[in-house]
């Protein structure tokens, strides 16, 4: 399935597919990442963080989840609580490092066949814990942000963790296409060409999209 749990990083995968190239890599993930896939990947993992934060309701009761330090708890802002500005900021940022590693290791073709990929994402998380966590939760994961409902959190802040991954993964799957634009099309490393290459790209997409309906 891929391992992905994070409805961002699928939403990453699939701006990144917009403007992929037309190399065997890119074109594996354009076919694999369609609007039925994708829909269907975040409608798994939102269910999934929903029946998780459930079945920890179930099992350690109302009073443990709404104590922030119990065994089992969900993101909520820290310091930065009541600043709900720069907390999407926080968790934009902290989603576009982590998109930006996932879209290195896992989908650049000089990183093929890796066996480092597990690794870098996994330090990538902790070390964004560390750095984002006491100020915004760190969540980086709108499936996640969303345990808070289910384990009767305080939910008027899960739109933070909405807006903050999803703006920072489109923004990473853009800053990658951009600095990593290879030769992988007609006249990769000339501006221009890249420039129209992107628009008739991103133009096919969305005059398939009109198309199927």
């Amino acid at each position: 399935s891929g391992a992905l749990y994070n409805p961002a990083i699928t939403f990453g995968l699939y701006v990144r597919s917009f403007n992929a190239s037309f190399s065997p890599a890119c074109e594996l993930l354009r076919a694999q990442l369609t609007a039925a896939n994708v829909a269907a990947y975040s409608a798994v993992q939102f269910l999934g963080a929903l029946c998780g934060g459930g079945m920890a309701r179930v099992v350690y009761g109302d009073d443990a989840l709404h104590n922030y330090a119990a065994t089992i708890g969900y993101p909520f802002p820290g310091t930065l609580q009541g600043h709900n500005g720069k907390v999407v900021v926080g968790e934009l940022l902290a989603t576009f490092m982590l998109m930006y590693v996932v879209l290195h290791v896992a989908t650049h073709s000089h990183n093929s066949g890796n066996s480092f990929f597990g690794l870098a994402v996994g330090f990538c998380v902790m070390a964004m814990a560390i750095a984002m966590g006491p100020k915004t939760g760190a969540c980086m994961n709108p499936a996640v942000g969303l345990l808070s409902v289910a384990a009767g959190g305080n939910s008027r802040v899960v739109w933070v963790y909405f807006v903050g991954p999803l703006l920072g993964a489109f923004l990473a799957a853009v800053f990658f296409r951009f600095q990593c634009f290879s030769g992988d099309s007609p006249d990769g490393r000339n501006p221009k060409a890249r420039n129209r290459f992107m628009f008739h790209a991103i133009k096919g997409k969305v005059s398939g999209a009109f198309h199927a309906y």
